[in-house]
């Protein structure tokens, strides 16, 4: 019932659907309990209907990343979330608007969603590099150990309640040239708390850091002269005739 209650503030309707439909097919003797509770109080039915409004997030996001890729035509988008059934919802509404989107999510099958494979990932990544994809969305997959090339804007669609994921996500950007990220949290919801914790978590990082710079010494490690070995004149005319 918590998660249900966290999915609801933090995703919206569609992802809560989703979730309930997998606790409708449990066996367990509570999750059935649970959908009865859901379904006798009409909840499935209203978010089963369709007619109840997008989380907000949905809309800002789509400006955000419209307003983006108006200015800078040219630049990438990675969206953050946590959750694969918001993913492909976000893809769906952002295509919605014109803008190419693709969902970026791991190799495993997990409940009725199937992961991509190797190829499947390196086939969306080079459609990224290349700019036929503009905007990638992206659960916890793409936060390390990829390829993915520097975006000129991160958007987190929850904030996450890690300070090593939150600079993992935030790293993105700003490799080459100047970048932004973005989190959208909804207030009066678990969002506040995750976001500040991350913060606070990160500040931290950074104070344990900057104090170990300041006590610990310099390391000096020295390394003995190369020796020099230059190519000889007559190696180099050898390699002229090949030009």
């Amino acid at each position: 019932l918590y998660h249900a209650l966290e999915l609801l503030e933090s995703q919206g309707v569609h992802t809560l659907r989703c979730f309930l439909g997998r606790v409708a097919e449990s066996q367990k003797r509570s999750h059935k309990g649970i959908f009865s509770e859901f379904t006798s109080k009409g909840v499935y039915e209203a978010l089963s209907s369709g007619s109840l409004e997008d989380h907000p997030k949905i809309p800002a996001l789509q400006r955000i990343v419209f307003d983006q890729l108006s200015a800078e035509p040219s630049s990438k988008v990675i969206v953050f979330t946590q959750y694969r059934d918001t993913s492909s919802y976000i893809v769906s509404k952002l295509s919605e608007k014109g803008v190419a989107a693709a969902r970026f999510v791991g190799q495993a099958d997990k409940e009725k969603d199937s992961g991509l494979s190797q190829e499947q990932q390196a086939e969306i990544l080079d459609n990224f590099r290349s700019g036929d994809l503009r905007v990638l969305v992206a659960t916890s997959i793409g936060e390390e150990g990829l390829d993915i090339p520097s975006v000129e804007l991160v958007v987190f669609y929850e904030p996450v309640p890690s300070e090593i994921r939150y600079i993992q996500r935030k790293g993105r950007t700003g490799r080459k040239k100047f970048g932004k990220a973005i989190i959208l949290a909804a207030e009066s919801t678990i969002d506040i708390s995750y976001l500040n914790a991350s913060r606070r978590m990160a500040e931290r990082m950074k104070s344990i850091m900057k104090r170990l710079n300041t006590e610990l010494q310099p390391i000096i490690r020295p390394v003995a002269e190369l020796e020099k070995n230059p190519i000889q004149p007559e190696v180099i005319a050898e390699a002229e005739k090949y030009k």
